[in-house]
C-alpha cells in the first residue's frame, strides 16, 4: 500500500512538472502575442483605426473553438475571452498613451 502511495505521489509530481513546462511555453507564447499586438498598435495608430475589431474577434473565436472536444469548449472559450479582454485593454492603453517627453525634449 505504501508503495502504491509513493508511486501515485511520483506520478503527481511528474505531471505537475509537465504542467510547469506547458505553463512556461504558454507564458512565452503570450509574450510573443503581446509583442505582435504592439506592432499592430503602431499600424492602427498610423491608420487612425480603433483598437477594437469585432469581426476579428469573432474569427478568432471561430478558429480557436473549432474541432474541440465538447468538454473543452467552455473552459477554452473563457480563457480566450480573458486573453482578448487583456489584449484590448493593452491596445487601448497603448493607443491612448502620449509619448513620454523628458525635460530635455521639452525645451
Amino acid at each position: 500500500m505504501d508503495k502504491d502511495f509513493r508511486k501515485l505521489e511520483e506520478d503527481l509530481n511528474t505531471i505537475r512538472e509537465k504542467i510547469d513546462s506547458v505553463d512556461e511555453k504558454l507564458k512565452s507564447l503570450l509574450i510573443e502575442r503581446f509583442e505582435l499586438i504592439e506592432k499592430i498598435i503602431e499600424i492602427k495608430k498610423n491608420l487612425d483605426a480603433d483598437y477594437f475589431d469585432s469581426k476579428r474577434e469573432f474569427n478568432i473565436y471561430k478558429t480557436i473553438l473549432k474541432d474541440l472536444p465538447s468538454d473543452k469548449i467552455k473552459p477554452l472559450q473563457n480563457i480566450f475571452e480573458r486573453i482578448l479582454d487583456e489584449s484590448r485593454a493593452f491596445q487601448r492603453k497603448k493607443i491612448n498613451q502620449k509619448p513620454f517627453l523628458n525635460a530635455k525634449n521639452n525645451k
